[in-house]
């Protein structure tokens, strides 16, 4: 089972990967759970992604956007 999960996994990453687009996993919270290499390389590899609010990172501002394409779509 966990070797189906780790294999699902990279196939996801893959394929996210190969977007040529950033891609982020984003949690409730907003804060961004996982973000595929474009993004890692777009917004620097001094900038831990992970853990960060996709708000504070992709537009610089205190809360949830009004307009945000990410609400109602988010992990828990």
């Amino acid at each position: 089972m966990a070797a189906d999960i780790a294999r699902e996994r990279g196939k996801l990453a893959s394929l996210l990967g190969a977007l040529g687009a950033c891609a982020f996993l984003i949690g409730r919270d907003y804060k961004i759970i996982w973000a595929n290499q474009e993004a890692c390389q777009r917004y620097g590899a001094e900038t831990p992604l992970e853990g960060t609010h996709c708000y504070r990172l992709a537009w610089d501002v205190p809360g949830i956007c009004d307009d945000c394409c990410a609400r109602g779509f988010t992990l828990p």
